[in-house]
Formats: structure tokens, sequence, C-alpha cells
């Protein structure tokens, strides 16, 4: 209960045998994964408000 009050779900974690560095770079892994994940959904977005564009730029005289 203390660790999960001081440090949150973090706190939960198992570190015994765990280097810092590896800990930070699962961590920094995981983070680039989400931003990827949100880019990929961003260009998505961009690609079919382009394919609307073009499409209501070709159906005008």
């Amino acid at each position: 209960m203390k660790k999960y009050k001081e440090f949150g779900e973090f706190g939960l974690i198992d570190h015994r045998g765990r280097r810092d560095e590896y800990v930070d770079q699962d961590r920094q892994m995981s983070r680039l994964k989400r931003e990827n994940e949100m880019l990929k959904k961003c260009l998505e977005i961009w690609m079919q408000e382009m394919k609307r564009k073009d499409i209501l730029a070709s159906r005008k005289p």
C-alpha cells in the first residue's frame, strides 16, 4: 500500500534484478510505440481528409 500511495501503479512493478537503464529503455520503448500509434491514426485521418477534398474538387465545374 505504501508503494502504491507513493508511486501509483508504477510503484507496484517489481524492480528486483532490473537495472535502472533497462527500466528507462522499456518505458521509452512503450512511449515511442504509443507515439507511433497516434501518428498512424493522425496520418490515416489526414489521408481521408485529402481524399474527401479531392472528391469535392473534382465535382466542381
